[in-house]
């Protein structure tokens, strides 16, 4: 336990008080504190500009469990339980809700592409040999896939390198000696 066992002088109020080191030169807080804050009116300018700061607490209803919860925030929904057990979920079905369309492009994207049967063909950029993934430029056209090998199909989502869809890299045509080699190789 430390005991306060030297004898110091304060320097803003010149009041002696007993600190735990010698090099103390205030007494406390109060001193420390700048003059027009010690004053009503100084008080009542500080609560001001910080409420300024500070929304108002809230009283909310959590809509998973049903118990009362305050917080300042005015979207929260979710008591701090319920957010971090089940949160992902309600994020999850905010996003499914807001965005259906965009969710039923990817759904009929998906769904076209596993019920047709497809072979595996080569990638279409000019000079790349390797084995393609399936790729569709457009949810909107389901139908329309495009072969890419992994690491083409990965900078194409992410934007990286040159841009991949132009006409002259790609070559629709089926009489490409790759589309035949790579057929000849599935047997």
């Amino acid at each position: 336990m430390l005991v306060n066992k030297f004898d110091c002088t304060c320097i803003e109020c010149g009041v002696e008080f007993k600190a735990r080191t010698m090099f103390a030169k205030c007494c406390g807080t109060n001193c420390r504190m700048r003059k027009y804050r010690r004053t009503e009116k100084g008080k009542a300018a500080v609560i001001k500009s910080n409420s300024r700061y500070k929304a108002p607490d809230i009283n909310k209803t959590c809509i998973h469990c049903n118990d009362r919860f305050i917080t300042p925030r005015k979207t929260q929904e979710l008591c701090s339980m319920c957010s971090t057990l089940h949160g992902t979920y309600y994020a999850q079905l905010k996003f499914r809700l807001g965005n259906s369309q965009t969710i039923r492009k990817y759904g009929r994207a998906s769904k076209h592409a596993a019920r047709r049967f497809y072979f595996a063909e080569c990638c279409i950029i000019d000079g790349c040999l390797n084995e393609g993934h399936r790729h569709h430029p457009d949810y909107d056209k389901p139908h329309e896939i495009v072969w890419l090998c992994r690491q083409h199909h990965k900078d194409s989502h992410t934007g990286k390198g040159r841009s991949i869809f132009t006409n002259e890299e790609i070559r629709r045509d089926k009489k490409d000696e790759r589309y035949y080699r790579a057929h000849k190789a599935l047997g």
